[in-house]
């Protein structure tokens, strides 16, 4: 499973905040950076706002959301690498963000938490060097792309809220190419970014189940070992049955200690508190 988002939601500014690298990178930032922990080189990411949504319960602190937006403190045109490392291709790039290359942007991300999508990871053959087949599955289920759409929609109707308004934020409108017979902006337009515009959060899970023996697609039992092979563990996203309604980030964290602690205990080193 996967945490995906739609790329490309980007909204220009008039007021000089965004962060762009031609701004961020000198001796005065590093300085803060560096001996003070401080200044925009400190935001993690260049991520300056999260918002975790349930739809089902939108007043309820500690609600299930189903949905996270991302505000990124820039867009794709922030940083020459980002279209790289987002793998945009410079066709896509050049009609639809060159023309705002010099402009001041940031970039929001709608991210499906909770995804009843999964898909499967197999081996290609028997050589370990063979890159595995990978099928992510996005959107098999309708209920996803719904969630999504409702994601975009709670971005824009942010967007169009007075403390935005008051940075003139309004949204890039150039389509990409590949939906440019929709209308912009409509839900098939959307719709149709979504499916062509799924970036990754790079929270891949659930490839090594962590189960009972009795389930089938269980892959480590409840001491991270791997079934059928001796003195092997797999200690990271892959062994999380469902993945979390957050960022992985810290649950792997969580598994490795765990993980350090039962290997010790194994091998007769024991902790006391």
């Amino acid at each position: 499973m996967d945490h995906i988002a739609v790329g490309g939601l980007t909204f220009i500014i008039n007021q000089p905040f965004s962060l762009r690298t031609e701004k961020i990178i000198n001796k005065e930032k590093l300085d803060m950076y560096f001996n003070h922990h401080k200044g925009p080189l400190s935001i993690p990411g260049g991520c300056e706002v999260l918002v975790f949504h349930d739809f089902k319960d939108p007043q309820n602190p500690d609600g299930y959301p189903d949905i996270e937006l991302l505000y990124q403190g820039g867009s794709l045109v922030s940083e020459p690498t980002l279209k790289k490392d987002f793998g945009i291709l410079d066709g896509i790039y050049d009609k639809v963000y060159k023309m705002v290359e010099d402009a001041e942007t940031f970039m929001v991300l709608p991210m499906l938490m909770r995804p009843k999508s999964k898909g499967k990871l197999l081996l290609r053959d028997s050589n370990y060097k063979s890159k595995p087949k990978i099928f992510p599955n996005y959107f098999a289920y309708k209920e996803d792309m719904e969630t999504m759409m409702k994601g975009i929609n709670l971005a824009l109707n942010i967007s169009a809220q007075p403390a935005l308004q008051a940075l003139g934020a309004k949204l890039h409108s150039k389509p990409i190419p590949q939906c440019s017979n929709h209308t912009f902006g409509s839900d098939a337009y959307f719709e149709c970014m979504a499916r062509y515009f799924t970036f990754t959060i790079y929270h891949q899970s659930g490839t090594c189940k962590m189960g009972p023996k009795s389930d089938k697609k269980a892959v480590v039992d409840p001491r991270l070992r791997v079934y059928g092979i001796e003195r092997l563990r797999v200690i990271d996203a892959s062994i999380i049955p469902e993945i979390p309604a957050a960022h992985t980030n810290a649950p792997v964290y969580m598994i490795a200690e765990k993980g350090a602690d039962m290997i010790k205990h194994d091998w007769g080193y024991h902790t006391h508190t």
